[in-house]
């Protein structure tokens, strides 16, 4: 909290480990009460607010809910994130949305977003969290960033279109957001 208050800093980003936010009831509401909590503490600092939706594990959450999805999961994590950027009017950085993209368009390249425990991002997972929050912080349109990543080209552009169409169109996206910059 020090670290928040004393710090300066222009933009604050906080991301709960996924089954917190992604769990209805006790769990979502321990999310919610801590994430007000630290928003509280970072207006104090005159910093700007954003919540990072994660995405959900590729076979779904099972250590909790016996027959789940990742379908199923992604939608918890958009509405316990979605709920508390609504409850904050905070801007929210729609990774999950930008995976499930990548999903909807090329289920081979969503697969390898992930690394080998199916929760974590490899590589290419990473560099396209790594564009959504960037592009959400500068507010910029994703296809304006060359940076590649240490990715092919081929497949940093298919990641950049997926991010863009997350942010324009993510399912958890608040009122509150400005159209990016092309």
């Amino acid at each position: 909290m020090n670290t928040i208050l004393n710090g300066k800093w222009d933009v604050v980003i906080f991301q709960e480990q996924s089954q917190t936010p992604a769990s209805p009831g006790p769990l979502r509401e321990l999310f919610l009460k801590g994430v007000g909590g630290l928003h509280a503490i970072t207006e104090k600092a005159s910093s700007r607010v954003i919540l990072f939706n994660t995405w959900g594990y590729l076979g779904g959450d099972k250590r909790n809910f016996k027959e789940d999805t990742y379908a199923e999961i992604q939608k918890r994590l958009n509405h316990g994130y979605g709920t508390a950027a609504r409850k904050l009017d905070v801007e929210l950085a729609p990774v999950g949305d930008a995976f499930a993209e990548v999903k909807k368009n090329n289920d081979q390249l969503w697969s390898q977003l992930y690394s080998r425990d199916g929760s974590h991002p490899s590589q290419t997972g990473a560099y396209l969290a790594a564009i959504v929050i960037y592009a959400r912080i500068f507010n910029i349109a994703p296809e304006r960033i060359s940076f590649n990543g240490g990715l092919n080209a081929s497949t940093a552009a298919k990641l950049r279109t997926a991010s863009a169409v997350a942010l324009r169109n993510g399912s958890s996206t608040p009122g509150k957001v400005q159209k990016l910059q092309p």
